[in-house]
This record gives structure tokens, sequence and C-alpha cells, in this order.
């Protein structure tokens, strides 16, 4: 079944940090089950990486799904490989230390089905402080309203931010 999102997080011997970045992540994909799911790409971590995602995969699989390459492809093989393996409309791409926002995926959600015609969506990080205490939230009530904006295409946005 084809999904609007599929998150693609490929990893190499970084598990603490993935458990970290799965554990605020994979509770609001599966809240969105119908909508999202994740696509773990492992570049033969030697570190508990592959036991971890094995456990984790088995316990959730209609959202989430393992890959493991034999030999360490490198992260471009790594990254396009998740890629490919992704069934839904949009596809985005998780770092394995990255950490989510509450509400994060109600937000891009949103986003998504209200812009059907999107074929770009692009949006900053949030920052904490280094104790982990965010900065800036998302609330379930956020607006998207002014932080929208359509380009015709892909220069004109290039030509907007860079």
């Amino acid at each position: 079944m084809t999904k609007k999102l599929g998150i693609v997080v490929p990893t190499y011997n970084r598990c603490e940090y993935l458990k970290m970045a799965l554990d605020a992540l994979l509770p609001q994909v599966v809240e969105h089950k119908n909508a999202v799911s994740i696509v773990v790409t492992d570049n033969s971590s030697t570190d508990g990486t592959e036991a971890y995602m094995r456990g984790l995969a088995a316990a959730h699989p209609d959202v989430l799904t393992y890959y493991r390459h034999n030999e360490n492809g490198g992260y471009l093989y790594n990254f396009k490989y998740g890629i490919a393996h992704v069934d839904a409309e949009f596809v985005f791409i998780h770092g394995d230390d990255d950490m989510v926002t509450p509400y994060y995926l109600d937000y891009i959600l949103r986003v998504l089905f209200e812009n059907p015609n999107a074929d770009l969506i692009h949006y900053n990080y949030f920052i904490s402080s280094l104790d982990g205490t965010p900065i800036r939230m998302l609330y379930k009530q956020f607006s998207v309203d002014g932080f929208v904006h359509h380009y015709s295409d892909l220069f004109s946005f290039l030509e907007g931010r860079y």
C-alpha cells in the first residue's frame, strides 16, 4: 500500500543515536500508520544495530522495515537504497542522530495533505539546548498559515534560499 510519507533512516555504527531517534519518531509513525512508514538502511554496522533493529522491526512490521547490507557501500549507496525501497508519495531522509519534536508528523502530514500538488517540501530544523530542552516546539494547534510558500520550479526555490 502506497503511503503519503516514507521516512528513510540510513545508519552505520551509531546504534545509541539511532535508538534515541527512533524512540522519538516511531510512536508518531505508529499513530499515523496509514499514512507513514519508516525504512532503516544499515551499512553493515558492527555495534549492535542489527540486533536492535531486527527486534524493533519484528515488533512493528506494519510501519518499520529494516535492511542490512552485507558490506559498507558508503553513505550515498545507503541513502539511495533506502529511497528505492520506500513505497510512498513523498520521501524524507531522517538522520540517525536527529530527534523529532512532539507533533512533528501532525504538522508535516497536514502540509502534505493541504498541498497535493507539491513536488518538494522543505522545512528547517528545531534546535534544543545541550540538555535536550527544546528551544521551539510544535503544538497540535500550530498553524501552517504563513509558513507555506509556493514556487513555480526548483530554481525559484533555490534562488530564494541560497
